[in-house]
């Protein structure tokens, strides 16, 4: 394990820092560190809330301060996890008909759409956490080549579905909401169901790729997805 930077951050929560790039590795050490915090530290522990390189601890200020509580972290027996993951296909439909910023995308990338789809496609992105809304999947694994800044004015409705870039990131829009990354696809099944346990067809650890699909089998899917008859695909 690499050495981690710990902070307070108020009396009610604790930061635990990751030093390097992101990566995969990084994932499976905060995954075995909130193994063991909430195996080992309940009930003090309240929440945990992992990111790329950090994990945040909501603690019981009334049970214990962020000093104790630091000591009680450092003589936590972790060891790293061997995480059950998955692979899944994600089905995308590339076309200006729902991405208003492809074409602008692949002339800014001096790509061809063809190009674009291929360096989109090919990596398995690892699901390292769930944030910004209830369904929204933080990948690793963008290609360089596709990395691009993120809009200066962001948008004030994107459909739920978008598949979309914004700087060395790619993701997809569970729900309609504002944002600023280039939309340049959409994915049509479902990413967040509150009526389904788990909510979210994946879980972090696991891994997604990208399949490009025309628009009749888009469509097809669509109609799957809402008449309740859609199986996720395994990659």
């Amino acid at each position: 394990m690499r050495n981690i930077h710990i902070k307070s951050m108020d009396e009610s929560n604790l930061l635990m820092e990751w030093p390097g790039a992101i990566s995969e590795d990084i994932m499976r050490e905060i995954a075995a560190w909130q193994h063991a915090i909430e195996k080992n530290l309940s009930p003090i522990i309240l929440e945990c809330f992992a990111a790329y390189r950090s994990l945040l601890i909501t603690y019981d200020h009334q049970q214990i301060d962020a000093e104790d509580l630091e000591i009680e972290l450092l003589k936590l027996p972790v060891s790293k996890r061997k995480l059950r993951s998955k692979k899944w296909q994600v089905p995308v439909y590339y076309d200006e008909e729902v991405a208003p910023d492809l074409k602008k995308f692949c002339e800014e990338k001096n790509l061809t759409l063809k190009q674009l789809i291929k360096k989109h496609t090919s990596p398995l992105y690892d699901i390292h956490f769930y944030g910004f809304l209830p369904g929204f999947m933080y990948l690793g694994g963008l290609d360089d080549a596709l990395g691009h800044p993120r809009k200066a004015t962001p948008d004030k409705s994107i459909p739920a579905g978008s598949v979309a870039i914004g700087g060395q990131q790619t993701g997809i829009y569970p729900t309609t909401s504002p944002g600023g990354w280039h939309v340049i696809g959409n994915c049509p099944i479902k990413l967040f169901d509150v009526t389904q346990d788990p909510p979210c067809p994946f879980k972090p650890g696991d891994q997604i790729r990208f399949k490009s699909v025309a628009k009749k089998q888009y469509d097809k899917i669509k109609e799957e997805v809402t008449s309740g008859t859609y199986k996720y695909q395994k990659a």
